[in-house]
C-alpha cells in the first residue's frame, strides 16, 4: 500500500496515478512475496518489514508536501485539516514502527545474566 501511494504522489504532477499506482501496487507486493520466499525465518522477515515500514511511513507526509507544494500552513489556510491530520498521523505511525523495530533487536541482542551462549537447557554459567 506504501508503494502505491508512493506511486501515486510521484505520478500526480505529470498526470498520470491512474496506471502507475495499482503497477506500483502489483510490483512492491511481487518484491514482498519474494522476500518472504527468501527470508524463512519469520522474525527476521517481520524485523525487516518494521525497519523498511518505520520510515516509508514518515517520509510520506513529506513527500507530500515536497511534490504537491501544500504544505501545512496552505491546508489550514483552505481549511484542509484532514490532511494535516493524516499527516499526523503517517508520521507517529512511522515513529511507532522505528520503534517497534529498535526494540525487537535491542531485546534480541540482550543476554540475561549468567547465561551460557548455546543452548537454554544448559543452564547458567557457573
Amino acid at each position: 500500500m506504501l508503494g502505491s501511494a508512493y506511486a501515486f504522489l510521484a505520478t500526480y504532477p505529470a498526470g498520470d496515478p491512474v496506471s502507475w499506482t495499482p503497477l506500483a501496487f502489483v510490483i512492491v507486493s511481487a518484491v514482498v512475496i519474494l522476500a518472504g520466499i527468501l527470508i524463512s525465518n519469520p522474525g527476521r522477515l517481520g524485523s525487516l518489514f518494521a525497519w523498511l515500514m518505520g520510515p516509508a511511513l514518515f517520509a510520506l507526509p513529506i513527500v507530500r508536501m515536497t511534490l504537491s507544494g501544500q504544505g501545512w500552513n496552505e491546508a489550514l489556510a483552505a481549511g484542509k485539516v484532514d490532511v494535516i491530520a493524516i499527516d499526523l498521523c503517517l508520521m507517529i505511525a512511522g515513529l511507532c514502527g522505528l520503534w517497534f523495530a529498535w526494540s525487537k533487536s535491542a531485546r534480541r541482542q540482550v543476554k540475561p545474566a549468567g547465561q551460557q551462549v548455546g543452548t537454554l537447557s544448559e543452564g547458567p554459567a557457573e
